[in-house]
Formats: structure tokens, sequence, C-alpha cells
């Protein structure tokens, strides 16, 4: 019967609570609170049975009075064009439409419990799954509605017209029926009533919600402070500016970190005692879009695989101090957001890379990448979808979104126009020719640039493939004559 009491822990999440305490404090899980067992349980048992009301004398008998449906004043809250009636080997909503403005289809309209179908759809709307939870809401609904004399036969009749299945789920998934045996339907029945019920009177009275909040306050500590005992050697600190870090700027934004509210920013510490500083928004963006990518995230300094613990504190970092995660594609503040969304996306591709090779280039390096790229990619028609409108006054911004497009379209068949891409970028910045794949690199790998030198690269540019740039004068003043 202690499910009574856990029943009504279940509205107070009480593991965000404690994240929420522990972060505040420094201390920032790195395993499940889950894992966390009281060693003195048995005295938390004894004060919960002390608070239970005594259900031994309850009467199992069942009373099939049941209310007629013009005495209960129902409030179906949203209008639907749908039928609202059940199926009774599934639950599943009938969703035919509706006839005559009713609230069923016309195979339900002479249906004999109209009132059971109003009832469920009042108080599950369109759930699919019925959980524990929602019984209680459906033991709480009927008690609220006004003449219903006969609480426990209404309810006895709405858990009869939900599949037995589902209520045996319940029921387990509560503890309160032993694997030992088989039940009935009856059994079944009751024993779903009376926890409910007592739920519920326990819910109303004042006396027993004052001592239940005093022993929540008791497990809550309990558990808190076994969690810090447990996490000694597993705490993120806080950031402090006179601790020691590896990077004075962040990685994403290319801001100084003492420019940055401490309040975003997450201290990232792996085994060698070595401390890395983020924005706490751009890290999670920078997690989230490897996952979108398929790649398994890593810290963009030294390439450390993050476990998924580390992903689970930045999450709650972000949540508990009140930051706002990015969500809007290409909504950049500076370079470097625009950099890292691209470099992710070359990565995707098989292109080792880092944002900051980007950040090196000067704005004729960009001109000239999508230059040597329009070359190499001269006899591919598809590659003129790709860096048409290149304005100086947003030169970066407009490279980075068409690059990203391109390598997010072009797979299989117009892979080869990535391959042109990082050929370009070779060109232009050493990080990406020493970089390069060898497969990239011709002459079976020798110290030649990509099959052709500079010279016979620049005799392709003069010749009449040039002209074909000559429409954006931004473009082809830059390029024509370097």
């Amino acid at each position: 019967m202690n499910n009574i009491i856990l029943r009504y822990f279940d509205n107070i999440n009480m593991i965000e609570e404690i994240e929420g305490d522990l972060l505040n404090e420094g201390v920032l899980m790195n395993t499940d609170i889950e894992e966390i067992v009281l060693d003195d349980e048995n005295e938390i048992n004894i004060e919960i049975e002390d608070i239970i009301l005594d259900s031994e004398n309850e009467n199992n008998v069942l009373d099939e009075s049941i209310p007629n449906v013009e005495e209960i004043q129902w409030d179906i809250q949203e209008v639907r064009i749908k039928c609202i009636c059940r199926y009774n080997n599934n639950f599943n909503l009938c969703n035919r439409n509706i006839i005559d403005d009713s609230l069923y289809c016309r195979y339900h309209k002479n249906t004999k419990i109209h009132h059971i179908h109003k009832i469920f759809y009042d108080v599950f709307k369109e759930k699919i799954e019925i959980t524990k939870n929602d019984l209680y809401l459906l033991y709480r609904y009927i008690n609220n509605v006004e003449n219903s004399s006969n609480i426990k036969g209404l309810y006895i009749e709405l858990l009869k017209n939900i599949p037995f299945k589902i209520l045996l789920n319940v029921a387990e998934g509560l503890y309160i029926i032993s694997g030992n045996r088989k039940y009935s339907k009856t059994e079944i029945y009751n024993i779903l009533y009376n926890i409910n019920k007592k739920t519920f009177d326990i819910e109303n009275d004042k006396t027993s919600i004052k001592r239940i909040n005093k022993l929540y306050d008791r497990i809550r500590e309990k558990l808190k402070g076994d969690l810090k005992n447990k996490l000694k050697d597993n705490i993120i600190v806080k950031y402090d500016i006179e601790d020691n870090y590896m990077n004075d700027e962040e990685v994403f934004t290319g801001e100084n970190i003492c420019d940055i509210s401490v309040n975003r920013l997450y201290v990232l510490k792996n085994g060698r005692n070595e401390k890395y500083v983020f924005d706490a928004v751009e890290l999670e963006y920078f997690i989230r879009k490897c996952v979108e990518n398929k790649q398994e995230p890593y810290n963009p300094y030294n390439r450390d695989k993050l476990d998924d613990n580390t992903i689970k504190n930045i999450k709650l970092f972000i949540k508990y101090k009140g930051l706002l995660i990015k969500t809007d594609e290409y909504l950049w503040e500076n370079n470097m957001h625009a950099f890292t969304e691209l470099s992710l996306e070359i990565e995707s591709k098989g292109f080792y890379n880092s944002p900051e090779w980007f950040n090196k280039l000067k704005d004729a390096d960009f001109l000239k990448i999508i230059k040597y790229f329009k070359l190499f990619s001269s006899n591919i028609p598809e590659s003129n979808k790709y860096f048409n409108d290149i304005r100086a006054d947003t030169l970066v911004y407009d490279f980075c979104k068409d690059a990203i497009k391109m390598f997010k379209e072009c797979n299989d068949e117009y892979y080869i126009l990535c391959c042109n891409f990082i050929k370009a970028m070779a060109l232009c910045s050493n990080n990406f020719f020493n970089n390069m794949p060898s497969w990239l690199l011709g002459n079976n790998g020798d110290n030649v640039r990509i099959n052709t030198n500079l010279e016979n690269l620049m005799g392709l540019i003069n010749s009449n493939n040039a002209t074909e740039l000559a429409n954006n004068f931004l473009l082809y003043y830059y390029v024509e004559y370097i």
C-alpha cells in the first residue's frame, strides 16, 4: 500500500528538483540519480503506513446501480468533428466523421454507453496510451461531477470498458498485484478502485498532506545527501576567473571568455585535468548538429569524444540557468557561428576540418575558392545552383549558406561537387591542403596540388571559362586579377 503515497509523489518531479539544487551548488552529476538507494527505507515505509487510511474493511461488493446520463453534467472542452467513441479491443478512438452535429458517427450513434465515452473523452482527450495517472484522473473527475452518488459503481463500470490488458499492465506497474497468482477481473477492478480512492482521500485531507510533505522533504534531503557523497569525484566546477583554462577565446563565437556572461560559461574538464570553457548554448548547438549529422559529439579543441553523461550535464546546465537553445537555421551572430555550422556539414561528408581554418581566410580567399570550384565543376551542370548571389556586405554568410546547402544536397551522384569544393579550399588554405585525403591528391600522393599546379590553374582562369562569372562583378573583380 506504499504505492498510494508514491502515487501522490508522481506529480512532483523530485529528481529534477534535486538535480537543480546540486547544479546551483556547483555539483553536476555524471551518474543517474535513480541508482541512489535509501539506507533507512524501512523507517520511511513505517511513516508511509502511518499515513495511509486503513483499507482492510473496504466493501468489495460491486453496486450495479449507475447514475443516469441526464444526471451528469458534461464538460467537453473542444469541439471534435470525429467520433469520440473508443474501440473495446485496443481503446483507440473511432475517428469516423460525426453526423447530425453530435459527438458520434453513424456506427456509434445508437450506443447505449454514450455517458461512458463522454467521460473518457473529457478525461483522456485523444491519448492513446493510458497510464496509472490517467486512471486516477478518471476517479478524481467523477468525484467532481454533481449528483454522482455512487462513485464506486460508476468507476468500476468505466474500468470495465477499458481493455483488461491495459488495467493489468497498470496494476503490475504499481506493484499492487503479485506475479505468483492469477487475478480475476473483479479483483483487479476493486484493487484499482481502492488505491485510487485512498489516493484521492489523502489528497483532500489537509492533515495527511502536511505529513506527506514533511516525508517528501525528508526523502528529498536524503537523496540529495546520498547523491553528493556518491559524486565527490565526479563534480564539474563552476567557472572561476582566477583558475587556469586551456582557452582564452570561445571557439564557436571567437569572443574573449571574459566578455561572455558567467551564467553562460560551461567548464568541460577531461581526464587529464585540462579545463576548457564554452558558451553553453553554442556547445549544445554544436552537439545537436553532430547528432543530426550522425557524428559522435566531440570537444572541438582536442576532438575528445563527449560521453552521454557529459551531454546530459550540458543540457541540465542550460535548463537550470534559464538559457534558451538555438533553434533557427542560419541565425548567425558572427562569422564563427557560420564557420562552425559549415565545418560540421563538411565533416559529415568525411572531410576533416576545423572552423578555425575558415576564420584565417580573407574575403579575397573566399572569392577565389568560389571561382576555383566553378572551374573544377564546369562540366557538371548541377554546380550552377550554387554561389550565384555573393554580395560584398554579406560575403561570408552567403558563402557559408551556399556551401552548407551544397553539402546537404550533393549525395552519391553529385558527391564530386563536395570533392571539388575541398580541392578549391586546398588552393587557398594550407590547413585544408595538409589535411586532404590522399585519394584527392594527384600523381599517387606526390606533393602536387590536385593533378595540376597553380600556373596551369591560372591559365584556365584566364581562358574563356572565366567569362561565366563576368555577370557577378564583385566576384569577377577579386578573382580575375589574383
